[in-house]
């Protein structure tokens, strides 16, 4: 394949970090029980009538898309589990829904207090940008007590 053993070497190398990256170092994608994939606009209503804090994901029912939010929200779903509501929101789907709260673009994020609108996150983020805002919240909701 090369002309030298040095060439060799660095090819075996590259190919064999590439199939560490692409078998095996990758995290596999468990949904969490706790998020909640939206079925109704009534069920969107109940969620918020029914928790303090709500993290709304608005989402593309495009694969590649879906899945990078997926992850990230099912991962905060799991991590905030009883102190505060994941939902996630097919845009695709909810049309109305989304046109009733402004989303033009996805993924984007709606986080609720007391069922109203406390802010909007465009855009996917690391995790630690929705920790940000929902351990504010969280703090404040303490805070109160």
């Amino acid at each position: 394949m090369t002309g030298s053993p040095r060439a060799g070497a660095i090819c075996g190398a590259i190919v064999g970090v590439f199939l560490a990256w692409a078998t095996g170092s990758q995290r596999v994608f468990t949904p969490s029980p706790n998020a909640i994939e939206l079925r109704s606009e009534a069920e969107f209503n109940e969620v918020l009538e029914g928790n303090e804090i709500v993290l709304a994901a608005f989402h593309s029912d495009e694969p590649a898309e879906r899945g990078k939010a997926n992850r990230v929200f099912h991962e905060l779903a799991t991590e905030y589990a009883g102190r505060v509501a994941v939902v996630t929101v097919s845009a695709d789907k909810f049309g109305n829904l989304a046109a009733q709260y402004g989303v033009t673009t996805v993924p984007v994020a709606k986080v609720f207090l007391g069922g109203k609108l406390h802010e909007t996150i465009f855009g996917l983020h690391a995790r630690e940008e929705y920790r940000r805002v929902l351990d504010e919240l969280l703090a404040g909701k303490e805070k109160a007590k």
